[in-house]
């Protein structure tokens, strides 16, 4: 038997034979432990040097003999403390349980760099960043939070929703859990590619591979690969899948981040291009204090500088969270049609005839066959048609206006400008995606540079906007000081002004981009938003540098209103490291055309099952957790949109305000770890997404939080009966974001 099996079934004789334990430790070492005790800690060194550094196929097996090593150490260490009848925390078992399944799993992917990068960067390698020890209740709901988003292996929509929702839970909490950061941003930016290299977010990934497989379609290879890094196929045909992958594993990688859209990719790499052309032709007439500063800009429009902006938006848009793009709304829309009139008009199409009052405007080749064509349908009229438009009162969602204040100050250079620049172009190439897509979404953005003196703001609406934008934000060189305060408060005073002009305004989102260099006056800001009258937020991404300033106008504004405000702040060393791309290059995605011969010869045995609840349902029972869960999933695949409700009314009631009863110690840590269940459900806020999957999003993500809280339904039904003053405001906002 091989150590990692061995290990196996002593990890297994704790968790639900520990009696037996007892029986196979020799008795001198229990009677030794019984009377001195076992008071060695868990060792962590091998853990903590393979957390530490990049693990690949070639490092791995140095690391791997090192942690079973230490394993196996661990394992003793908990056999002997239950042989001298010292209590060992379920939760130790359990991280022992985790590491052992993912060394086990690590060598199971050596020869699939898709799935292998998910357990080295991805969501797979959370149980090496874990250490034994209690963890406090807000960081196991996001846990919980995260082991949703890893168990969603069908639909990359759900899990892009979900890590998005991790992030903001992340960034909510304030701490510094630097390294869930990085294993969400890796997260989303996988997803990101997936979705760009072809797979849908909205389609199982089953079906789409078994769709792509019949239609011999190149796409079939990223969509195997992208089962491959989730973890999420079958067994009955993952032979298929890792087949499918292969041509995939040494693909050359590209120069351009394959998440980028082509035509984008171009057209950035075109702004870089004139951009550049502009600066030496202003280079031949420049005076010599001019040309400094122009030869200094050179090196940041250098051939390839484009790729080093497109690297910088990827990082932006994983790891920098400013707010939902979409709210709820509605709003008037224009509904063109044709209306039929009496007189002739410049459209005309022909219509079969309704009655005898259509004959003066029939089409009659045959007069002797017009009583019979009228009576079998068979008469064509004229119908004359003129345009009619209209505005019709709509519900859906509108795209969350954003007023960016960028600084172009001297000071954001290099690094720092390429970030600043990434964050307008990564919200531009969004806005862009969006509309091309079409839909019933209003999209709107606004954008603004200030340094001594700020420039005028742009609106960006349509598609030729957003082009533009993107050469004027490549393309102009900026310099001067740094003035924030009166760029927010001219931001401010404008959305005043546009509540007569520009209505889209006032409901703007500001987002200041800035390395925080310069002093203002936070409470004197929070003091003019509040007299606008208006939600308006100011996010913060501080750049290099992190003024104090820049930090108290956060705190501020959640001290006046307790909204969410986003606040980032990235070192120096960061923005290189975004800049650069640094870190092991993740697989690539791109289609390739694989070997459909072989595929074929290996289809018969291997057809996409449908998918049964049954087996997961029986699986949480058997870890006590409500099948509400899966169950509410169910519902919304079927569009049970009435059962769907009924489970949401049962776990999230509409509660009266009546007062509390009184509690207990208990019923106070208690309360504490439910509400800290419930405000994880706040950062699932995607108004863009269909109600009935959020619903099921809520339920399903509530179940897994509360069970990692170690709050039982019972327990958490009882609490809400009891003290639903608690629970009313936040519940109550819950429901009214679901449409309840």
């Amino acid at each position: 038997m091989s150590a990692p099996d061995a290990l196996h079934l002593r990890i297994e004789r704790l968790l639900r034979r520990p009696e037996e334990v007892r029986a196979r430790v020799p008795w001198w070492s229990r009677l030794r432990a019984r009377f001195f005790g076992v008071d060695e800690t868990f060792r962590t060194v091998a853990l903590e040097d393979a957390a530490a550094r990049a693990l690949t196929r070639d490092t791995w097996p140095g690391h791997a003999s090192a942690l079973i090593a230490e394993l196996e150490e661990n394992v003793a260490l908990a056999e002997h403390r239950v042989a001298a009848g010292e209590p060992v925390a379920s939760e130790d078992l359990m991280w022992l349980a985790s590491l052992h399944r993912w060394i086990v799993r690590v060598e199971e992917a050596l020869d699939r760099p898709h799935a292998l990068d998910r357990l080295v960067r991805g969501l797979g390698r959370r149980p090496l960043d874990v250490r034994p020890g209690p963890r406090p209740p807000r960081t196991r709901a996001i846990d919980a939070l995260l082991d949703e988003a890893a168990h969603e292996t069908a639909r990359l929509g759900r899990r892009q929703r979900l890590l998005e929702a991790a992030r903001r839970a992340l960034l909510d909490g304030g701490g510094a859990d630097g390294t869930a950061k990085r294993i969400v941003a890796h997260e989303l930016a996988q997803v990101r590619r997936m979705i760009a290299s072809g797979a849908r977010a909205d389609i199982d990934l089953a079906h789409q591979i078994e769709s792509a497989i019949a239609r011999r379609a190149p796409v079939a290879t990223t969509l195997a690969a992208a089962a491959s890094y989730l973890g999420g196929h079958h067994d009955a045909h993952a032979h298929v899948h890792d087949r499918l992958a292969r041509p995939l594993h040494d693909a050359p990688a590209s120069d351009v981040p394959d998440a980028i859209p082509p035509a984008l990719a171009a057209r950035i790499e075109r702004a870089y291009d004139d951009a550049r052309a502009r600066l030496e032709r202003d280079l031949e007439l420049a005076s010599p204090a001019r040309a400094l500063a122009l030869r200094r800009r050179r090196s940041f429009v250098a051939p390839g500088a484009h790729l080093a902006a497109m690297r910088a938006m990827l990082a932006a848009d994983a790891r920098l969270e400013i707010g939902g793009a979409l709210s709820q709304a509605r709003f008037l829309a224009e509904d063109p049609r044709d209306e039929e009139v009496a007189f002739p008009a410049e459209r005309m199409r022909l219509a079969h005839a309704r009655s005898v009052e259509d004959l003066r405007d029939a089409v009659i080749d045959d007069p002797r066959r017009v009583v019979h064509q009228l009576a079998s349908g068979e008469l064509l009229v004229r119908r004359h048609l003129r345009p009619r438009r209209t505005d019709r009162a709509r519900s859906g969602a509108n795209a969350e206006v954003r007023l960016f204040l960028l600084d172009g100050s001297t000071s954001m250079h290099g690094a720092r400008a390429r970030m600043r620049d990434a964050v307008i172009l990564a919200e531009l190439a969004a806005l862009m995606e969006r509309l091309e897509g079409g839909g019933r979404v209003q999209q709107l953005l606004y954008y603004r540079f200030f340094h001594t003196e700020s420039e005028p703001t742009r609106r960006v609406r349509t598609l030729d906007e957003a082009r533009r934008a993107i050469d004027d934000v490549v393309g102009v060189e900026r310099s001067g000081g740094t003035d924030i305060e009166r760029a927010i408060v001219d931001a401010l005073r404008e959305i005043e002004w546009a509540r007569r002009h520009d209505v889209a305004l006032t409901r703007a989102q500001i987002v200041l981009v800035s390395d925080g260099e310069a002093t203002l006056d936070a409470s004197a800001i929070v003091s003019l938003r509040e007299r606008l009258g208006v939600p308006t937020r100011i996010a913060i991404v501080a750049l290099g540098g992190e003024g104090p300033s820049l930090r108290a106008l956060a705190d501020a504004q959640r001290r006046d209103g307790g909204a969410r405000v986003f606040y980032h702040h990235v070192s120096d060393v960061e923005l290189e490291a975004w800049e650069r791309g640094d870190g092991a290059p993740s697989p690539s995605y791109a289609a390739q055309e694989p070997p459909w011969d072989e595929i074929s010869a290996l289809l018969p045995s291997s057809g996409v099952p449908d998918e049964d609840p049954r087996p997961l349902e029986d699986a949480l029972a058997e870890l006590g957790i409500s099948d509400d869960a899966s169950a509410a999933r169910l519902d919304a695949t079927r569009r049970d949109l009435r059962a769907l409700e009924a489970r949401f009314d049962r776990w999230l009631p509409a509660l009266p305000s009546g007062p509390d009863t009184l509690a207990g110690a208990d019923d106070d840590d208690d309360l504490s770890r439910t509400l800290d269940a419930i405000a994880v459900l706040e950062t699932l806020d995607t108004p863009g997404v269909p109600r009935i999957e959020r619903m099921a999003d809520a339920i399903a993500v509530l179940v897994r939080v509360l069970h990692a809280l170690a709050i039982t339904p019972a327990r958490y039904a009882e609490l809400i009966a009891r003290h639903p003053a608690r629970f009313a405001a936040p519940i109550a906002a819950l429901r009214r974001r679901h449409g309840r």
